[in-house]
């Protein structure tokens, strides 16, 4: 069941990518981008997190302020990855930052 709900939203995610992204245009400031993001958060946490990771991700793109930016192709972006945002789900696993 779980395989079947990432697989879903993984297939989601990509089809934004491939065919809603490039008619709207390069609009996210963050890098990752906003859907690269959420195909990171679902992959590493699974569909349930992943899924209110990415959400939350899109709700918080006015705190631009709170980040590092950085530049890729030419283009300065807001840095924001996964791993700066999952540390509690490992440390809930045992895991180390």
């Amino acid at each position: 069941m779980v395989g079947t709900v990432r697989w879903t939203l993984t297939l989601a995610i990509r089809g934004w990518q491939l065919l809603a992204s490039p008619a709207n245009g390069s609009s996210c400031a963050f890098y990752p981008t906003c859907s690269g993001y959420g195909l990171q958060a679902v992959k590493r946490n699974g569909p349930v997190l992943g899924a209110i990771m990415a959400a939350e991700r899109i709700n918080r793109n006015h705190d631009g302020w709170r980040y590092t930016p950085c530049e890729v192709n030419g283009r300065t972006y807001l840095y924001d990855p996964v791993s700066d945002n999952d540390f509690w789900m490992r440390r809930r696993r045992g895991g180390r930052r």
